[in-house]
């Protein structure tokens, strides 16, 4: 228990008593023993209010917490950066300690004397220099500035590491991570994080790195800037640098339009989510050939030996099984059980996140690209065509043209193997019709080939007429919201 008392005799004839008059807080560690020269024990508001007036001699704000530490005998009180040590006198009588007693001075010090033996330090504060870094695709190495502040007379460390976030590591930039140590006197320290470079476009990317708290030491991170983002600045045309002069110089006419859309589907190729989603599409679309090859052998075999009537002599190693009843079962399991696979493959494309990674990407890169462009850049940007562009034409090449030749592969494989199913089966059977076969499956590609450069150039036409009255109509739009006051007042006119 504690309890206010006065000063022990050895103690009042010190020269002090004549500056001050002296607060004893005395701790009773052994009940048993009562001090006898103890003057009645002062209420807790009284006690808190002595103190206060000692705090506030001392100028120190924390008056409530540095109370409770004082009370509780702590050395020492941690609130935000600030550290105050209230350090025990010295000059510690063995006296007062007799009969169990521990007796603390805290001693009001007039305003021209020294204060009270205590220390106030404030621990440094570790931030970036700035929150927002922005670097060039091409530049080896974007550099970022950690601060000491508020004093480096110690010696304080931190850890950082860097995070993704539109940039990916490894592809945009080399993941980095480590400890910095401040030195007595080192107000700052650099941290450079290489920088990938390559042709693919992708519009502004942004990665961060951070200020961690698990290797802090002799130190407090701020609250606001521990945390700086990284931009870099794409310097490569889309959908690569292959076209890049025509793409600058705007004569995007010239450039052959098979060899763009070429070049785009690389674009998609880079990005590993759409690539491992591609390549399982293409997978699962020759399968499916492949099955669908089977069956048309299983379908022969179905009319000729199980459905057909049974003549005297048939041998009966031509049934699959023990008889066409068990060989039409096999048939039909065997029929129903890759459908049932390639139903849950095909659910399964959903969750491969192909055409909704590849549009984002798409559409977060135009956007950054629009935003980083300067007023004068931004100002011949039609508002029609970019709102065209965002909701309907990314869309449709996702859907029409990357999907679309994507599924080219399957449909070429399916031909493939039609083709083979129609000369290989005469050939084996013997007939004479092989030849007449072969020649179908010869002429049938130059004809469709004949038919789609025919009907390419009006189809190309036509799908630009209506690509220029959509924007047109948006446009028109725009513009009558934006004036949509002016047109009210002007219905109001008189007559």
């Amino acid at each position: 228990m504690f309890c206010w008392g006065k000063k022990p005799q050895a103690q009042a004839g010190s020269s002090d008593d004549a500056a001050y008059k002296p607060l004893i807080v005395t701790e009773i560690t052994d009940t048993s023993v009562e001090d006898s020269t103890a003057s009645p024990r002062p209420s807790s508001a009284d006690q808190a209010q002595l103190v206060k007036q000692w705090l506030l001699s001392c100028n120190i704000q924390e008056g409530t917490e540095v109370l409770e530490a004082i009370a509780l005998q702590r050395p020492e009180l941690v609130r935000g950066p600030v550290v105050m040590e209230v350090a025990r006198r010295e000059d510690r009588n063995a006296e007062q300690t007799q009969k169990g007693d521990t007796v603390i001075e805290i001693q009001p010090s007039p305003s021209s004397a020294e204060p009270p033996s205590r220390e106030v330090q404030l621990l440094p504060m570790l931030q970036f220099s700035t929150s927002k870094y922005y670097c060039k695709e091409d530049e080896p190495t974007v550099e970022v500035q950690v601060l000491r502040l508020n004093g480096s007379d110690l010696r304080s460390q931190v850890s950082y590491s860097t995070a993704d976030k539109t940039a990916v590591k490894g592809v945009n930039y080399v993941e980095a991570s480590g400890l910095l140590i401040f030195e007595p006197g080192e107000r700052s320290k650099s941290i450079r994080i290489e920088l990938i470079d390559d042709s693919a476009w992708g519009g502004v990317l942004e990665f961060s790195v951070n200020l961690e708290e698990k290797d802090l030491s002799n130190a407090v991170l701020s609250e606001h800037i521990s945390s700086a983002r990284i931009q870099r600045i794409d310097d490569d045309t889309f959908p690569t640098n292959r076209f890049k002069e025509q793409i600058l110089s705007r004569k995007v006419d010239e450039i052959n339009s098979v060899s763009l859309f070429i070049e785009y589907f690389k674009l998609c190729l880079s990005d590993p989510v759409i690539r491992s989603g591609t390549i399982k599409t293409i997978i699962i679309g020759q399968v499916k050939n492949v099955f669908a090859l089977l069956g048309l052998f299983a379908n022969i075999y179905l009319v000729d030996h199980v459905l057909a009537s049974t003549k005297p002599g048939d041998d009966p190693d031509n049934y699959l099984l023990v008889n066409k009843q068990w060989s039409l079962v096999a048939y039909i399991f065997s029929s129903l059980v890759p459908l049932a696979l390639f139903h849950a493959a095909d659910y399964s494309k959903f969750s491969w996140r192909v055409g909704g990674k590849a549009r984002t990407s798409l559409s977060s890169g135009l956007v950054n690209s629009f935003l980083y462009l300067d007023d004068t850049c931004q100002g011949e940007v039609d508002e029609g065509a970019l709102q065209e562009v965002m909701t309907h034409d990314t869309e449709a090449l996702i859907k029409v043209g990357y999907n679309n030749f994507v599924n080219l592969f399957a449909l070429l494989g399916q031909i493939f193997l039609f083709i083979l199913f129609q000369v290989g089966v005469p050939l084996i059977s013997g007939s004479s019709r092989a030849s007449i076969v072969i020649l179908q499956m010869a002429l049938f590609p130059v004809m469709i080939a004949v038919v789609l450069s025919l009907r390419l150039r009006v189809t190309r036409q036509t799908l630009n007429d209506r690509r220029d009255s959509d924007r047109a109509m948006t446009r028109h739009i725009h513009e009558m919201l934006a004036n949509v006051s002016l047109l009210k007042d002007y219905n109001l006119r008189g007559t």
